[in-house]
């Protein structure tokens, strides 16, 4: 098939998927492999740079034209491809082929006049979110890693890798080790001590990236909430409880707007350290302050209960717990879905692009 017809093709692809017809939109891209796809895409993109010499020429009239904004929605279609082969758990190298075209569609849409420029960092990030959220967290890292080493001065990139990269970090010692491969032997997570010691230097690796990804975005926007708290977190989690604490306790502050999920963790985090440290009525008034924060997070049941069990209060831990269970069950707990990343950006921020290729 010549490649006219398989522009064509694409721009009715553009068409439908601006109707909001998404699957058919995408069955006309699977029909072709992604090697394909790209080279389409480089004939669309000479089109758009220079089409005169192709309106001159009577048999090349027969492609549709093509405008910055048409282009820019195929780059949006090929991130929603990519989006696609992710939840299917295709092979990551699949993923980057499509994100591959949609970088050189976005870059020519945006050469031509369209705002398409700041699109593909918002797709990686919408796709990374969702791949975290879903506990795809090698999928996660590899994506939002790709997307930091493309955009390095994206804040909210940055922050979803470290986030990533924090999780991970958390996972057992036999799936950490595995790398995310289904283990083949059942013994395996049945440790010796070298393979401890592997775990180990594998969670600081992990904790080492997210701390570098975090300072990086805090260099360049110092009061990204969501960022002070994860370096607060990992620091903690290295040891560097100094560095921790002054990341934290700004948040004991009552600022505008109110935000209870950053003033519940900032509060959870903070008397963890100082329970860590022996400080333990301070930590328990925090506690306290987030029961009173969200009545329904059993996280801060369960700190306050071991910070007074460790003081010698049995009875009054005793109580906590009987709080805990009388407690309401809504809204969630703030540190439950800590592990699932910023999952809360995923679909709106997928909602705005989509709307904004359609228009």
């Amino acid at each position: 098939m010549e490649l006219r017809t398989l522009m064509n093709e694409q721009r009715q692809a553009v068409v439908l998927y601006r109707e909001g017809r998404l699957d058919e939109a995408l069955a006309v891209l699977r029909g072709r492999s992604p090697s394909m796809n790209y080279r389409i895409a480089e004939r669309i993109v000479n089109w758009l740079a220079d089409p005169q010499p192709q309106l001159r020429d009577p048999k090349k009239q027969l492609v549709q034209p093509w405008n910055a904004r048409l282009v820019g929605a195929l780059a949006a279609l090929q991130m929603e491809l990519a989006l696609r082969v992710v939840s299917e758990r295709a092979a990551i190298e699949e993923y980057r082929a499509h994100a591959r075209t949609a970088r050189l569609l976005f870059d020519a849409a945006a050469k031509a006049g369209g705002d398409s420029v700041a699109a593909q960092p918002k797709w990686i990030l919408a796709i990374g979110s969702t791949a975290h959220a879903a506990g795809q967290l090698w999928w996660a890292a590899e994506i939002l890693n790709d997307g930091c080493q493309e955009f390095s001065k994206e804040v909210d990139l940055l922050v979803a890798c470290g986030a990533v990269q924090e999780t991970i970090a958390a996972l057992p010692a036999h799936i950490l080790l595995s790398g995310g491969r289904q283990q083949t032997d059942p013994e395996a997570a049945r440790f010796g001590v070298d393979t401890r010691q592997q775990a180990v230097a594998a969670r600081n690796r992990r904790l080492g990236a997210a701390r570098r990804l975090l300072e990086q975005a805090l260099r360049i926007e110092p009061a990204h909430v969501e960022a002070r708290l994860r370096l607060a977190h990992v620091l903690s989690l290295l040891g560097d409880d100094r560095r921790a604490l002054p990341l934290l306790e700004p948040m004991l502050q009552a600022a505008d707007p109110p935000d209870r999920r950053r003033d519940f963790l900032a509060r959870l985090m903070l008397g963890t350290i100082r329970v860590r440290h022996g400080a333990r009525p301070d930590a328990v008034r925090l506690f306290e302050e987030c029961i009173e924060l969200v009545p329904s997070a059993q996280s801060g049941y369960v700190a306050l209960a071991n910070a007074l069990h460790t003081s010698g209060k049995v009875i009054e831990a005793a109580n906590v717990t009987q709080r805990m269970v009388n407690a309401p069950l809504q809204p969630p707990d703030p540190w439950a879905n800590y592990a699932y990343g910023q999952y809360w950006i995923a679909e709106p921020l997928l909602e705005s692009l989509r709307m904004e290729a359609r228009k």
